[in-house]
């Protein structure tokens, strides 16, 4: 389609000769809407707010978009789930100028899982864990538990802790058991997969899961009578 209908129709809305954008051109949960709307977007913020990419990551807010006309659009447009769409809209410079404005990912799961630490977020924000992209949130969360709370003389050190009832209530403690419970079988498992491959040690990592599985094995037969107490 030739966008010049897009701006076509996006100046009779500020003109007020339209009250919104034509749905035929809009669909929700649709790529195609998505980079309409960014293209409408970046059209009014180099042209009418003559900003550069800089200006609108450190200027653009919820107010200059409604005045711009251009809120409509954010419906069409999905933020990653560590950023409220109310408020970030600085994120859209991201989107627009990939190549210039740099989110650091980590930093952004690190904003959450400090807001969830604080009380700010009464938990993680939905399916924030899912797939592999929860798995490396995971990762970072538990990576900075252990770092900022913890140190660790050795690797084997590491996989003990978390092979123990320690390892379960330093994850209550610091809101992550339910990370562990939701992905991983038992914090051992989480520690694990969390650690830099350079970290990962295969050998106390098996070690310790066979003492887990194996006490878990006594216990049950201690519960059944097959063994004594």
């Amino acid at each position: 389609m030739d966008k010049s209908v897009l701006l076509y129709e996006y100046e009779q809305i500020l003109l007020g000769n339209k009250n919104g954008f034509s749905p035929y051109y809009f669909k929700y949960g649709d790529d195609t809407s998505k980079n309409y709307a960014l293209y409408i977007i970046k059209f009014a913020v180099e042209n009418y707010l003559g900003w550069d990419p800089y200006d609108m990551k450190n200027h653009f807010t919820k107010e200059i978009a409604i005045q711009m006309k251009l809120e409509p659009l954010m419906k069409y447009i999905d933020f990653p789930p560590e950023l409220n769409k109310e408020t970030d809209y600085y994120y859209l410079s991201v989107f627009l100028y990939p190549n210039i404005i740099k989110i650091d990912i980590k930093d952004l799961v690190l904003r959450t899982y400090k807001d969830v630490l604080s009380g700010r977020l009464c938990k993680f924000p939905k399916e924030y864990l899912s797939g592999t992209q929860g798995m490396m949130r995971a990762g970072i969360c538990l990576q900075y538990m252990i770092n900022q709370n913890f140190n660790f003389h050795t690797i084997r050190d590491m996989y003990k802790f978390f092979s123990e009832p320690s390892g379960s209530r330093a994850l209550k403690d610091f809101r992550l058991n339910n990370i562990c419970n939701e992905i991983f079988e038992h914090p051992i498992d989480y520690l694990h997969e969390s650690l830099p491959l350079a970290q990962q040690d295969e050998f106390w990592y098996r070690y310790y899961r066979f003492k887990i599985y194996n006490n878990q094995q006594v216990k049950k037969m201690k519960k059944l009578g097959l063994i004594k107490k």
